[in-house]
């Protein structure tokens, strides 16, 4: 986890140096969609403070949390639809149903 954490900050570090062209003093903060990201200057990579790791970590765990609710919509579907089979239309398990139409 935490190799991930600081391939995240080298990434952002390298992307806001080729964005503003050649730097010669050392980068300390990064302007991201998720606010400002700083860096300590007492390292030569410039490691993250404590409140930008707990930003990432925030940051990630947002993320996840989409993921999971995109994937669950199509079992939220499917759980939906078993439970108006069985509950208003009647159907046991091993039935087959014909509907004729979507009214039903």
């Amino acid at each position: 986890m935490k190799k991930n954490l600081l391939a995240v900050t080298k990434t952002l570090l390298l992307m806001s140096v080729i964005s503003s062209g050649p730097v010669f003093a050392q980068t300390t903060d990064v302007d991201t969609r998720i606010g400002t990201l700083e860096f300590t200057k007492d390292f030569a990579n410039g490691y993250p403070t404590d409140a930008t790791v707990k930003k990432l970590y925030d940051e990630m765990d947002f993320q996840r949390a989409c993921q999971a609710y995109m994937w669950s919509i199509p079992l939220v579907g499917f759980v939906w639809w078993q439970h108006h089979q069985d509950e208003v239309m009647g159907t046991k398990n091993g039935q087959l149903v014909y509907a004729p139409d979507y009214g039903t």
